[in-house]
């Protein structure tokens, strides 16, 4: 992972909307010639040492699909073509979000979030947890304990649990990694 992760989601974001000139509505649906060019542009933007490139090529390619999805909703939602997609790529696109294979997903995805099962609900918004510990270590000056890293996002500034699920999560690892150490361990 990235730390921190803003210059390489500008960088991404970036590569994208540089060369944006198809229907490209998902990673996978992108020609790879493009996904290789886009690849090219976020190395123009951001280095990395030379032993870490599978590493982040992989990385690149996980946030890039995030990235490509998220920018994706925002402009169906909108609902208004920005200036760096084309009218036929938008045209396109309109068509794929307007067919019955694309609703049928979206109804199913809707359902899913709305059933309290899966997700991740937190307090942090879009920024990664990574920066978040990374954060509280330079505070606390030592590093940072998994536990603490839960607590601090999921739980409110008030105190109360951001959902159920997350304080029965905690209990549990808690209650196991208690009966694993006898007892005596309190860090997960």
């Amino acid at each position: 992972r990235w730390a921190p992760s803003s210059a390489p989601a500008a960088a991404i974001k970036h590569a994208i909307q540089s060369h944006f000139q198809g229907p490209f509505y998902r990673w996978s649906a992108t020609p790879e010639d493009v996904r290789e060019y886009w690849w090219k542009l976020f190395g123009d933007k951001v280095t990395w040492d030379p032993r870490d490139h599978g590493l982040i090529r992989k990385t690149f390619q996980t946030r890039g699909a995030k990235r490509l999805s998220d920018m994706l909703s925002k402009l169906r939602t909108k609902g208004t073509r920005p200036h760096w997609i084309c009218e036929e790529a938008w045209k396109g696109l309109i068509d794929h979000w307007e067919g019955e294979a694309f609703k049928k997903i979206s109804t199913q995805n809707k359902t899913n979030r709305a059933s309290g099962k899966g997700g991740a609900v937190h307090t942090t918004g879009r920024k990664a947890h990574v920066d978040v510990a990374l954060s509280m270590a330079r505070e606390l000056g030592r590093p940072l304990d998994p536990d603490e890293l839960f607590l601090a996002t999921h739980k409110k500034k008030s105190g109360t649990w951001v959902d159920n699920r997350s304080q029965t999560t905690y209990v549990s690892v808690e209650t196991l990694s208690r009966s694993l150490e006898g007892g005596t361990n309190t860090n997960w």
